[in-house]
């Protein structure tokens, strides 16, 4: 298992390929015309392949104003060469182009994109990105699109895969990630 802290972050590398799971989601104008377009501007990146995307699914906007339309929301298997740094800055650009104004606001958004996880077991905590996201294991809008491409997929701080993570969340008893 890999761990990197905040002060190495900036100077990560690794050589090779690694897969990563991308969190994608839009609720607002037309949303799988969003993801869609947002999808082909990730496959365009040189240094990234897509291998699997999952359905895409509505769900009810969380953890921002209440009178926000739903989320579609879904998943894609990539293999890059990027560092998750790397990753995360032309995940940025991508948001941009596609008229995302700024992260952590909650408004409703064009598109947002997480890395929700990178590598064979690798954990970042860093400034500027937390690898695998920090709430996945709290929200059926990630689990249940990444148990659709990689059921057995084993989260590397809990040791748990996909779909156990979804069926605790199911039964009210997700693990706890205190972040420090």
């Amino acid at each position: 298992m890999w761990r990197l802290s905040a002060s190495k972050e900036k100077n990560f590398s690794m050589s090779g390929d690694h897969d990563a799971f991308i969190g994608l989601g839009s609720n607002q104008g037309d949303r799988l015309l969003f993801i869609q377009k947002t999808q082909e501007l990730i496959g365009l990146i040189p240094e990234i392949k897509v291998h699997k995307t999952s359905r895409y699914r509505e769900y009810p906007a969380e953890g921002v104003t209440p009178d926000q339309p739903p989320y579609l929301n879904g998943v894609l298997l990539i293999e890059t060469e990027l560092t998750p740094l790397d990753l995360l800055h032309k995940l940025q650009v991508i948001e941009r182009q596609m008229g995302r104004s700024s992260k952590g606001d909650y408004k409703a958004r064009v598109i947002d994109l997480d890395i929700l996880a990178f590598g064979d077991g690798i954990i970042i905590q860093g400034k500027n990105l937390i690898v695998p996201h920090p709430r996945m294991h709290l929200r059926r809008f990630v689990l249940e699109p990444l148990c659709e491409i990689r059921p057995d997929w084993i989260h590397p701080k809990f040791q748990r895969s996909a779909r156990d993570l979804l069926q605790d969340l199911e039964c009210g008893n997700p693990p706890r990630w205190e972040i420090p």
